[in-house]
């Protein structure tokens, strides 16, 4: 409030005069009023400071009346504020009870439809079910023929120039062309590999780098694995790698051997100038022979070009599917008898078609089918699983499937590797294929080469590695000839629970065609057998048999017998009077180093196993060497004989073919394992003298020349030539006399446990 305004209406001054009217008089009023001059103050002046004191003391009051007015209003206005606050609190309280509220119903909801999905699910599955019984099981399946036709293919090829070690090599592509690429041909897939020689992969028209491996990618899957569950989730994948392979086919060359070998009986068919015969493929159990066979004929037979096939059938787990190329549709049958009722019906009508059996246990369904169609079982060599059928149709021929090579485990890596990296599931700087490639030897090592097992989960190689040792151990409480019968490479696959843990199958090719023969199953099984075998007492009638025996009987005994020949103290002086030298050209004939009587090491006395997992060793005297690995290249064992003039290391060599030629590369291959096996490997090939053996059966024609060393292309390292140059050649026929005098010493040569020399 200006103190030149009135107070107004909240109190006025003496005589209704204003504190503004007397403080604003004039000089001259103010002395007037005073009593007129300046001569002492009279009663007036008193009067006058008296009501300016009033005035004054009045103002004060108004004052702190106004002060308490202010304060007051201050009051109403925090307690206003007060209220807004509360009633904020109140409005905020109310918002989240209205929010608590909306979840609780939207979880209501929520849950309200979940429950509602899931009736109208289960409805639909009994609606599905209702049907299915009514239709006998029967379902059609919407986008699956589609999907394994539009397949798409990849290939994985070796292409070291191209890429590093970090991807071992291997590169990954998918196929340019429409439809199927240029893949392996018939005379690529009926090739026999060479065993001292790793197979690297194919150069195929087309193709960047040689071909190792194809995958087909079908969006639905294949039916190995039902097609449903490849739609679902997925959980937790148990694989080496984490990559969850439903959808892919991985393709090998033995796969495209079978389709060869089944298309040219098929194209003789479909053109009236053959009849059709049923084919079993046979292959270990665990190499993929289901998912990577049996997706490749079903992709290959619903694209041949023939319009009389009109049908392709697929039975898997006691169900069926089948593929009808007209219409393009997928009929699904729960129960392989309907399906089977269906093809029968269908033959009778004149309609061809083709059936795929993938036998899980006995074939009684593939016997009820029609024998006017073709059809292919799968099966593992467990003769049980198809004996039936074959007694049925005695004219069913056969085709063996190898194992994988180590090229093409090294593809599954790469592709796997690279299809993560693609799909963002992992870096490309966090492939460590190095590392993957370490741990996939580690377990072909004790478990052999089954992708089911090497590129399964943790889990998976462990129970397989628990259920190997557990088949050694029942194999080494029986006797020798139960052991014989799994070291035995015979046709016969004996199937007493332990055998497909402890034996492979291999394809062999002689002058009769392509039979299978058993080996062990892994190094690890091959070593722990072979121990077994030397630590088990071996009858005089067992010996005799084995030296004595026809031709394929008795394959690994003769090799094992021949060289415990060697070992025996009573036969070397028989031995070294049909020890025959092979000279070069004109060289004069010389004796063995055996011939030399006060010999260190002439007669080996105790087995050495060699071991690729240890530290180097010295080579020593009177050891018998047993070879880290089957197929060792070069030689089947050697030891060292300290004679006159330098030691010389003697090489045994069994066999029974009538010439044992041999190439650079063997020769390289050998002198590499030997410098990872012993000390000082150079300097010994250097001031060693050289001697090898060919030991031979009585039936087998005798080898009576010097064996060659041949340069694949005339490029020769004159290292791998020189060696082989040096070495002096023998020749020894296991006769009648070596095998009576090798008897006549009670019993054979007593076994002594398996060496393990660090």
């Amino acid at each position: 409030m200006h103190m030149s305004q009135p107070i107004g209406e909240r109190g006025r001054g003496v005589a209704g005069t204003t504190v503004g009217t007397l403080v604003t008089q004039p000089a001259s009023q103010e002395r007037q009023f005073m009593g007129g001059g300046g001569g002492g103050r009279g009663a007036g002046e008193d009067t006058m400071l008296e009501t300016i004191m009033a005035a004054i003391a009045e103002l004060t009051l108004d004052v702190k009346t106004v002060k308490a007015d202010i304060n007051s209003v201050k009051a109403d206005i925090n307690s206003v504020k007060a209220d807004i606050n509360s009633v904020k609190a109140d409005i905020n309280s109310v918002k989240a009870d209205i929010n608590s509220v909306r979840r609780e119903l939207k979880e209501d909801i929520n849950s309200v439809k979940a429950d509602i999905n899931s009736v109208s699910e289960r409805v639909d599955e009994l609606g599905e079910k209702f049907e299915a019984q009514n239709n006998g099981g029967v379902k059609v399946l919407d986008g699956v023929y589609d999907s394994v036709m539009n397949a798409e293919w990849s290939h994985v090829v070796v292409n070291c120039a191209e890429h590093d070690e970090k991807w071992l090599g291997m590169d990954v592509s998918d196929a340019k062309s429409e439809g199927q690429p240029q893949l392996w041909s018939g005379s690529q897939a009926h090739a026999p590999y060479d065993p001292e020689e790793p197979w690297e992969g194919d150069e195929v028209p087309g193709v960047s780098g040689k071909l190792v491996m194809v995958t087909l990618k079908s969006k639905k899957g294949w039916p190995y694995m039902p097609f449903d569950v490849v739609e679902g989730p997925m959980g937790p994948v148990e694989t080496l790698t984490g990559y969850d392979g439903r959808h892919d086919a991985y393709i090998r060359k033995e796969n495209f051997l079978v389709w060869h070998t089944v298309k040219e009986m098929l194209d003789k068919w479909l053109e009236n100038k053959g009849i059709v015969r049923p084919f079993i493929v046979v292959g270990t159990p665990g190499i993929g022979k289901s998912f990577g066979t049996g997706s490749l004929l079903l992709y290959q037979l619903l694209h041949h070009p023939s319009d009389k096939l009109k049908v392709v059938a697929y039975f898997v787990r006691g169900e069926a599917y089948i593929f009808h190329k007209e219409g393009r549709r997928v009929v699904h049958y729960e129960e392989e008898k309907n399906a089977v009722k269906e093809i029968n019906g269908m033959a009778r009508n004149g309609i061809k078609g083709y059936a795929i059996y993938d036998i899980c246990g006995e074939s009684g369904g593939a016997g009820r089918l029609t024998d006017k169609w073709g059809i292919v079982l799968i099966s593992s060599p467990n003769v049980n699983n198809f004996q039936k059928f074959k007694t049925k149709r005695p004219d069913t021929l056969s085709i063996y499937m190898n194992c994988y090579e180590n090229v093409e485990f090294k593809a599954v890596l790469a592709w796997e590797r690279h299809s993560q990296v693609a799909e963002g599931q992992i870096n490309r700087e966090d492939v460590n294929l190095e590392e993957d490639w370490k741990k996939v030897e580690d377990r072909i090592h004790m478990v052999g080469p089954l992708p089911r097992y090497v590129l399964g989960g943790e889990k998976r190689f462990f129970d397989r590695l628990r259920d190997v040792q557990s088949a050694l151990y029942l194999v080494s409480r029986g006797d020798i000839k139960s052991l014989m019968k799994v070291m035995d490479r015979s046709r016969e696959w004996h199937d007493d629970g332990t055998t497909h843990k402890l034996v492979r199958l291999v394809r062999h090719v002689d002058g009769k065609g392509k039979e299978c023969r058993n080996q062990p199953t892994s190094v690890y099984v091959w070593k722990e057998l072979q121990a077994n075998i030397d630590a088990t007492y071996l009858y005089k009638s067992e010996m005799y048999r084995i030296l004595s025996d026809t031709m394929e009987r008795g394959a690994y005994e003769f090799e094992t017998a021949g060289l415990r020949v060697f070992m025996a103290w009573n036969v070397m002086g028989t031995l070294l009077k049909h020890l025959k030298h092979l000279p070069r050209g004109n060289e004069a004939m010389r004796c063995s180093v055996l011939s030399q009587r006060g010999a260190k090491g002439r007669m080996p006395t105790s087995f050495s196993q060699l071991t690729s997992d240890g530290q180097k060793q010295a080579l020593a005297a009177g050891y018998l060497y047993r070879l880290p690995i089957p197929n060792f290249p070069l030689v089947d064992s050697f030891f060292v004989v300290e004679g006159t003039g330098a030691k010389t290391i003697v090489l045994l060599q069994v066999t029974k073919a009538q010439s044992h030629h041999t190439k650079k590369t063997t020769v390289r291959q050998f002198r590499k394992y030997m410098g990872n096996l012993f000390e000082r490997w150079e300097e010994t090939e250097n001031y060693f003298n050289w001697e090898i053996i060919y030991i031979q059966h009585a039936n087998s024609t005798a080898i009576y020349r010097r064996q060659d060393c041949f340069s694949p292309g005339g490029v020769a390292n004159d290292t791998d030539i020189a060696l082989w140059d040096n070495i002096h050649q023998y020749q020894l026929t296991l006769n009648a006399p070596i095998a009576n005098l090798f008897l006549r010493r009670g019993v054979a040569p007593k076994a002594c446990p398996a060496k393990r020399r660090r």
